[in-house]
């Protein structure tokens, strides 16, 4: 299955943002996710390249992650992660994994650490879940986490490191910074970067030692060493030490730099291991690999996969770094012809987009599903929550054409369903009683089901996910039931189609943009609804317009006066519209007195299935109503509609499709759920402005759609 994480919160761990490899890998792949379409949030505790990360759009999240602090940050990082909806949480770091597994599993979402070197084993038991999947930057670090982590082999998965190939290109020497450094550009300059600390300065060391035998070979040569560390300041000694036997400024310690790509223009060969080595190649610059696994040597277009396996002397056991082995490297490097071999490969196999595409695929292993894995689907009990849930169907068929998809729905919506291509079987519940109950978890355990999606937040759904035995339970954090879930989508509110999409994209599957074309009905329906307005009266091609005054359950708040669409029904009846009021049974005995009231109406309240029901509302040429199932049933069969909206919000459940007007006094305290005695939301809208609308949409009576 392709993982699509277009409108995923992604939440990136690390316990600093300092200049280091790890460090602009994160700031890397932070951005190319943003320019994909997630949501992307970065956290940790400050450092040196948060403008970078701000440059990028990229929220930075000041949240100290390491030491004392390390308790505290998981109860706050908890709370970032439910406040910002975060889907999948990301670390890159030991000690930000620590706190971010933690986080997540008490959040209910997934989590995937990122290993960056190799580490000794006994840090295995200070991490207390891996997730299902481990990502790694080198053939070496994967042997390593197999060999000595004993993780699975198909548990880890390789990804590359990612250049900005638009910075790191090849490029004439910058002679400004040339001048501002001290640099002689007629003599060799060789870069170093790296992070200086107790396990990585060695390399820095070392160089600073071969300066005399470095300068015999190539007098007037300079080394520009880059990086912050806690070695920095014996660096700067062995710097001082070099240059004052060779009597001249040969070594130049400039700590910490963002500006990596301009130094690189100036220099005739790089120095350094893991993301530096490729950002000399990406410039197009002679590269000798050596970094805290040892020493590699010049890379060349026949060393490059061997290089890559260990990442560039950065993981492993190489021979170790001295100097001796750095003027001999150094020596070939500085004769060598420039080559552009560096900068295809980089560009080939180490861009962003490379990195992003594969670290997306892993991210998808942590989200997603087999291809041929069975999907039970809880859906809630109205009929247009059902309809909010056709994209989710239509996207998880889509991702799998070869797995099982299983709706469990009300009996009274299975036939919405029934002739549905997203749906292998429709499984129907009936009742909340024990024995029921239980019958129903006997049926969904025989499915053997790898997820199970609760787009319905009710208790019952949750237990019944749990006792299917499904692998994978994805539910909102505001059911009630939530601790029986596995992911727990951070989205609390009123069922609405994004609402939905977000449970859907926990799976790293993408929803498609609105539900209209998605319900298909059988051809008996269509029949029906022939039968039925044939026995009404009604001849083929008279244009429909379908009232629906009603709403369901405990939701009479969202009506709008019956007498006003009786005002609107005596209005389209004098344009020449065959009227129609529509509803439940409960309902049947208001219709049939609205229905009274509007020359030639007719009512079908509580005469018809719902299948009957859809495809009557896709042979009307308008339907006018309130926030209810009805009104996305007709927009679903693509009719156009006046929607009426008052104490609920169009923003999250508008009509969706083109040809729909919608009309919502939008007053300061809406939305509610309650509704109020004077309900202005409601009463502000007459009579007058829905014809009006219902005019812009359809100035002429429009026929009835065949069949």
């Amino acid at each position: 299955m392709t993982p699509s994480l277009g409108g995923q919160a992604i939440l990136h761990l690390l316990p600093w943002l300092d200049h280091g490899g790890v460090e602009w890998y994160v700031i890397r792949l932070a951005a190319a996710q943003a320019e994909a379409g997630c949501r992307v949030i970065v956290a940790g505790g400050g450092g040196a390249l948060e403008p970078e990360l701000r440059a990028a759009g990229i929220p930075y999240h000041h949240l100290p992650l390491a030491g004392r602090h390390m308790p505290a940050a998981v109860w706050r990082l908890w709370r970032l992660i439910t406040r910002e909806r975060v889907g999948l949480v990301a670390a890159h770091n030991w000690r930000a994994g620590t706190v971010g597994a933690l986080a997540a599993r008490l959040a209910g979402v997934p989590f995937i650490l990122t290993v960056h070197g190799l580490r000794h084993p006994a840090q295995r038991f200070l991490m207390p879940g891996w997730g299902r999947c481990v990502l790694t930057v080198s053939p070496e670090c994967r042997e390593h986490l197999v060999r000595r982590f004993h993780l699975r082999p198909e548990q880890v998965l390789l990804v590359p490191v990612g250049v900005d190939t638009r910075r790191f290109r090849p490029a004439p020497p910058e002679e400004g910074l040339a001048r501002e450094l001290g640099v002689d550009l007629t003599a060799p300059v060789v870069v170093h970067a790296s992070r200086l600390s107790h396990s990585k300065a060695g390399v820095a060391l070392a160089l600073c030692e071969a300066m005399p035998a470095l300068n015999a070979g190539h007098p007037g040569v300079q080394v520009l060493i880059v990086g912050n560390g806690s070695r920095l300041e014996r660096v700067r000694v062995a710097a001082a030490a070099a240059n004052r036997r060779l009597g001249r400024g040969a070594v130049s310690c400039l700590a910490g730099r963002g500006d990596v790509d301009r130094l690189l223009s100036l220099a005739d060969a790089v120095v350094g291991g893991a993301t530096v080595a490729l950002e000399g190649l990406a410039c197009g610059k002679p590269v000798v690999a050596a970094g805290k696994g040892g020493y590699f040597g010049p890379l060349t277009p026949d060393n490059l996969e061997a290089a890559a396996k260990c990442h560039f002397g950065d993981h492993g056991r190489l021979a170790p770094v001295t100097p001796e082995a750095l003027v001999a490297g150094l020596g070939r490097a500085l004769e060598a012809s420039p080559g552009d071999f560096g900068v295809a490969y980089v560009r080939s196999r180490h861009s962003t987009a490379a990195m992003s595409e594969a670290v997306a695929a892993g991210y998808g292993e942590a989200l997603g599903l087999q291809p041929d894995a069975t999907v039970l689907v809880f859906h809630m009990n109205q009929v247009g929550d059902l309809v909010f849930s056709l994209p989710v169907l239509a996207g998880l068929r889509r991702a799998l054409p070869q797995g099982r998809i299983v709706s469990v729905a009300p009996a009274s919506l299975a036939p919405l369903l029934q002739h549905s291509p997203f749906v292998d079987e429709v499984v129907t519940r009936t009742g909340s009683r024990l024995p029921e109950i239980c019958r129903l978890a006997a049926r969904l355990r025989q499915e053997r089901a790898q997820a199970a999606l609760g787009i319905s937040q009710s208790p019952l759904s949750s237990l019944l996910m749990w006792l299917s035995g499904a692998l994978q339970r994805i539910g909102y954090c505001d059911s009630s039931l939530r601790r029986l879930l596995t992911t727990r989508v951070q989205w609390r509110g009123i069922p609405c189609p994004a609402k939905m999409a977000a449970a859907l994209s926990a799976l790293a599957i993408a929803a498609p943009d609105g539900y209209q074309g998605l319900l298909h009905l059988g051809e008996r329906d269509r029949e029906e609804a022939d039968q039925v307005l044939a026995t009404l009266g009604v001849k083929a091609g008279t244009p429909l317009a379908v009232l629906a005054a009603g709403a369901s359950g405990r939701r009479g708040y969202k009506t709008w006066p019956a007498g006003r669409f009786a005002e609107v029904g005596e209005g389209l009846a004098r344009a020449g519209w065959q009227v129609v009021v529509v509803g439940g049974a409960a309902e049947a005995a208001a219709a049939g007195e609205m229905a009274s009231r509007i020359p030639g109406g007719l009512s079908l309240a509580g005469k018809t299935g719902l299948g009957v029901l859809a495809a009557l509302l896709g042979k009307a040429g308008l339907f006018v109503g309130g926030d209810s199932g009805p009104l996305h049933l007709a927009a679903a069969m693509g009719t156009p509609t006046v929607a009426i909206f008052g104490p609920t919000d169009p923003a999250l459940t508008a009509p969706q499709g083109p040809g729909h007007q919608v009309l919502s006094r939008r007053l300061a305290c809406a939305p509610c759920q309650q509704g109020c005695k004077d309900r202005p939301c409601l009463l502000g809208i007459t009579a007058e402005e829905v014809l009006a609308a219902a005019g812009r949409l359809a100035p002429r009576p429009v026929s009835s759609q065949s069949t």
